[in-house]
């Protein structure tokens, strides 16, 4: 089948702009994503935590972080846990490598539980769920 010029000029043109849509949207999307725990403490110890952060400095200026609220964590059928009450969760901006650091102001003494992060910026946000898995120390 051989089409016409008009044709392939305007499959051209389309295939072009839905090329940019995608791009824009996916832009967006994908703006800003957090990594896996990495946890520095050990169970009966109190919570020292970070997550890494790729974020654009754009967004890291409007970015604000916390725990879930408790409807939240019913609405996608996990646990509130009490220690998750011990826990204060702060954005650190410096060095290049921003992050956020999770403390708890007491020991934790279950060696799993989970909670779920809410990332709020400018263009969006994301909630995303955490597992802490704490090691016994070693005697």
């Amino acid at each position: 089948m051989y089409l016409s010029t008009h044709q392939t000029t305007s499959n051209k043109t389309w295939i072009t702009i839905i090329t940019l849509c995608l791009i824009l949207v996916s832009s967006n999307v994908f703006a800003l994503s957090a990594g896996e725990i990495e946890i520095h403490t050990k169970l009966n110890e109190p919570l020292n935590a970070t997550i890494p952060l790729n974020i654009s400095k754009t967004e890291l200026e409007t970015l604000e972080v916390g725990l879930a609220s408790e409807k939240i964590f019913k609405r996608i059928a996990m646990r509130y846990h009490p220690a998750l009450d011990t826990m204060t969760f702060v954005l650190i901006k410096n060095n290049g490598a921003p992050h956020i650091k999770i403390t708890s102001n007491k020991p934790i003494r279950e060696p799993m539980l989970e909670f779920a992060l809410l990332l709020r910026w400018g263009n969006g946000h994301i909630l995303k769920e955490f597992p802490v898995i704490l090691m016994p120390a070693e005697h």
